[in-house]
């Protein structure tokens, strides 16, 4: 497939898609595998998503920069009219709730991780752009051991960004509810949308807010800021139980994370009657005393006032000083912040303990006490059948046993007599063959014996092609 650029140039793109989503499909450029195309569908190609990608492509970029975000390098035209843009490519990357939805990723992944999202936010302020949409899904994290680029970020789906001029604004017209901040929450419902909400929608100040989120879940056993869970008396229910039971159930249920958002509610250092923290989330006091004070800046004070929110630059150099003080373990070799003054998976532990009745909607059998000891085993029942009477034999049936025992023997004695004549003439014939009967057959087991025992010393000595290496991550570059 052949499109031309702003500038007139050519590009070729494979007919074979690499991937494809509900806007268009992307597809790899003959000549250039650093770059992608994306191409849109028919009913995407409209012309202000035409007049933002030419002004996002004329706005040109450093090599650094697009290491961290995958912005439009040039927009593509075909016979019919515009078609789609040309961007950085990415492989081998994951998205951002791997890292904190996965037990083998301990706290200096996460850090790293965190860190390299702030430093890539950063770079995107810094040329005065605004995210948007900044979810989960769209923030890639390299997740490769032993890679110099392990925990190295970008950004993508940079075309959806809300993009601002002196002139127009050209909207972000998506987002996940669980990353909008509460004056972009306010302004939504009632058949208001993304698309026509008054504006301002997403600004700097809704980015810090979705970055913050980011943080948390990575450095807080995954758990969103806010999310929450009801309690009645020592049992806490998720969630998703809490949407689904009906019947005589106490009425207090959790707010779902857009409700507390809405309302301002910080769940970890706000209380309300019936409603407590997830039972896998470590309490807030795990953190180190410097990153309360900020969430509680985004979360608390920037409710009111979002321009007192965190900036990027500000959580940058926040990190990096955790960063620098390094890390310790816990008895139980658990990695944590070297600054933090309690183990967060401990935390989680004794509460786990702590709470009788359901957890997550399942029963915890509590573990059997070392003093009662093992159930003694449970002994047979007893039979109740009749007792089985002794045998009894008659005369006559005495007698008719012999004769049939004495019918045995005779045909038996019989029977052995042909069989030893049968033998004799057996060994005469045996004379008859031929010794290179025997040196054939004698060849041919050893050809099959070979064969066994170099199939064996071949699956003794063939190694495993993987092996477990101690990961290292590669150096946060301050």
């Amino acid at each position: 497939m052949q499109y031309q650029g702003m500038n007139g140039m050519t590009y070729f793109v494979e007919e074979q898609k690499l991937a494809s989503g509900g806007e268009g499909a992307i597809y790899a450029v003959q000549g250039n595998p650093a770059m992608v195309a994306k191409i849109f569908r028919t009913d995407k190609k409209t012309p202000q998503r035409e007049h933002k990608l030419r002004i996002m492509a004329a706005k040109k970029m450093t090599k650094e920069q697009l290491a961290y975000f995958t912005w439009p390098q040039d927009v593509l035209f075909d016979k019919n009219g515009f078609a789609g843009y040309i961007m950085p490519r990415v492989s081998g990357m994951k998205t951002l709730t791997e890292l904190y939805s996965e037990d083998r990723y301990d706290m200096e992944w996460r850090l790293a991780a965190a860190y390299n999202v702030c430093v890539t936010v950063e770079a995107i302020h810094e040329v005065g752009q605004v995210c948007g949409d900044l979810n989960s899904l769209n923030i890639l994290v390299n997740l490769t051991e032993n890679d110099p680029n392990c925990c190295h970020v970008t950004l993508v789906d940079t075309d959806s960004y809300h993009v601002v001029t002196d002139t127009v604004d050209y909207r972000c017209e998506v987002g996940m509810s669980d990353y909008l901040a509460p004056e972009i929450q306010k302004k939504m419902g009632n058949g208001v949308t993304l698309r026509n909400a008054p504006l301002p929608t997403y600004t700097m100040e809704t980015d810090r807010f979705a970055l913050a989120v980011h943080i948390f879940c990575l450095l807080m056993n995954g758990c969103h800021p806010f999310a929450c869970a009801k309690q009645v008396g020592d049992t806490i229910e998720d969630t998703m139980e809490q949407k689904t039971t009906t019947g005589d159930m106490p009425s207090v249920v959790a707010p779902q994370p857009i409700d507390n958002i809405k309302e301002g509610f910080f769940p970890f250092c706000m209380s309300k009657p019936g409603i407590t923290v997830p039972a896998y989330a470590p309490d807030f006091d795990s953190l180190p005393p410097s990153l309360q004070a900020l969430f509680r800046q985004t979360f608390c004070e920037g409710y009111d006032d979002p321009a007192k929110r965190v900036t990027a630059s500000e959580w940058v150099n926040a990190l990096s000083s955790l960063w620098n003080e390094g890390f310790k373990e816990c008895d139980k070799g658990h990695k944590m912040l070297a600054g933090a003054p309690v183990c967060p998976l401990c935390q989680i532990e004794k509460k786990l303990e702590r709470i009788s009745g359901k957890i997550g909607g399942s029963q915890v059998i509590p573990p059997r006490k070392s003093s009662e000891g093992p159930n003694p085993p449970t002994p047979p029942p007893v039979s109740q059948e009749e007792p089985v009477k002794e045998f009894e034999i008659t005369t006559v049936e005495w007698i008719i046993l012999m004769l049939a025992i004495g019918l045995v023997l005779f045909i038996g004695l019989a029977f052995i007599g042909l069989a030893a004549e049968n033998a004799s003439e057996s060994e005469d014939n045996s004379n008859k063959y031929d010794s290179e009967d025997y040196d054939s057959d004698s060849d041919s087991t050893d050809d099959d014996t070979s064969g066994i025992d170099s199939s064996w010393q071949a699956a003794e000595t063939t190694e495993q092609i993987f092996s477990i290496d101690e990961h290292r991550i590669a150096k946060v570059t301050m």
